[in-house]
């Protein structure tokens, strides 16, 4: 679920179609290759990236959608 406080409902979710199944033998293997260059990022300072297990989560500060769009911006721009 994705939680954006600056849109009117609060939050939206999506339904993931795809992906490596839980628990498969080449999962760790797989998140390893493809996260790996994801999570040694240089990161803005108020972008955060929390990986725990086979999920990741990015986690951006901001009082104002503009500065959210510029620390992702600058992140991944």
């Amino acid at each position: 679920m994705i939680l954006n406080l600056f849109k009117e409902n609060g939050s939206r979710q999506y339904d993931i179609s795809g992906g490596v199944t839980q628990d498969s033998v080449l999962g760790s293997l797989l998140w390893n290759f493809v996260y790996d260059d994801l999570l040694r990022q240089s990161l803005a300072a108020k972008v955060k990236l929390v990986a725990h297990a086979d999920d990741v989560a990015m986690v951006i500060v901001a009082k104002q959608l503009q500065e959210m769009n510029l620390a992702f911006g600058i992140t991944f721009g």
